[in-house]
């Protein structure tokens, strides 16, 4: 739900008072914590990401993929 008419300006769009999602109100501090709150696993795959660019300049691509299949899921 929003406090103005996005189509008057779009940037109302950046501003929710809230949103329902599977019949849960989540209020606009409530959808700011979660943005701001890294969902599962996030910190893991900027590792990976991390590293992965790292073997890509050291090593060239082809490492760089034999490296990210053997990453343990």
């Amino acid at each position: 739900m929003l406090g103005a008419n996005p189509l008057l300006d779009v940037r109302n769009m950046r501003q929710p008072m809230g949103v329902m999602v599977r019949g849960r109100w989540f209020e606009s501090r409530e959808l700011q914590n979660l943005i701001e709150e890294p969902v599962p696993g996030y910190k893991q795959v900027t590792a990976w990401e991390k590293e992965f660019q790292h073997m890509l300049r050291e090593r060239g691509a082809t490492e760089a993929i034999r490296g990210f299949k053997t990453i343990p899921s």
